[in-house]
């Protein structure tokens, strides 16, 4: 644990804690659905099966009510119904991240929790943070038990994407399929249209042959695919889904 993630799980609980006589009292304060203690809430990412519990990450800016730097907040319920809180999940406390930690995937393999998410970091200048002056990190948090988090790293910086690309690569998602793991990433080009990259794990091991599977690939040594869904705006999404729309683009090397 660094001195900023420290300080940031002191200070969370705080302000929590100072706000909830506040919260408790807004006559439209949720019920059902799934709500911060304070703050401001975004879209739900990393939605999981542990065992027999339900595990639900969330855009959380614990600070700002109007949205900060983003956190990923953390609840998980037995029925989908009955929500139990849990403390924050990641913080924006590294270099590859300290901006916010933006949107993302969940992955369980033999009872290890993998976070992919975009690490956003702003450079200090005169940019626009759209063509220049922005990170977009894809990154890998772990955890054995699902609360508490056991390591984070950066798998890949702007410069291992695709060129043509603005800052805008990010939300991650990671699945596995007939034995090879793929990751979808949403981009936005320079030409400000929206694409869809998807990266193919190297080496294509079986899963039942990958010792730690999700953490023994290499994405940015492999191939990837490349395309442009006609007729849609260039927006992020949170989670991979059909497209009912023709995609162009094949295949190219990286």
């Amino acid at each position: 644990m660094n001195a900023l993630q420290r300080d940031l799980k002191r200070l969370v609980p705080m302000v929590e804690a100072a706000g909830a006589a506040r919260a408790a009292a807004d006559p439209h304060r949720q019920k059902l659905h799934v709500q911060p203690p304070v703050g401001w809430l975004n879209d739900p990412n990393g939605l999981c099966q542990i065992g027999d519990e339900y595990h639900v990450f969330y855009q959380y800016g614990p600070f700002d009510p109007t949205g900060g730097v983003k956190h990923w907040g953390h609840v998980r319920s037995r029925d989908l119904f009955h929500w139990e809180r849990l403390p924050v999940m990641l913080y924006p406390d590294e270099p590859f991240d300290c901006h916010g930690v933006y949107s993302g995937s969940a992955l369980v393999e033999d009872g290890m929790l993998y976070l992919y998410y975009t690490g956003n970091v702003k450079h200090p200048g005169e940019y626009d943070y759209i063509k220049q002056g922005r990170g977009h990190n894809v990154c890998l948090a772990t955890s054995r038990d699902a609360i508490h988090l056991d390591n984070k790293r950066c798998l890949m910086y702007n410069q291992d994407y695709p060129a043509g690309l603005t800052c805008h690569v990010r939300d991650p998602k990671v699945f596995a399929l007939d034995g090879r793991y793929y990751m979808v990433l949403g981009a936005r080009t320079l030409d400000n249209h929206g694409e869809v990259l998807v990266f193919p794990s190297l080496p294509p091991k079986p899963l039942a042959t990958c010792g730690n599977a999700p953490t023994c690939l290499s994405w940015t040594a492999s191939g990837f695919w490349r395309y442009r869904p006609r007729a849609l705006p260039a927006r992020t999404c949170t989670a991979a889904v059909t497209l009912p729309c023709r995609v162009t683009g094949a295949p190219i090397a990286h």
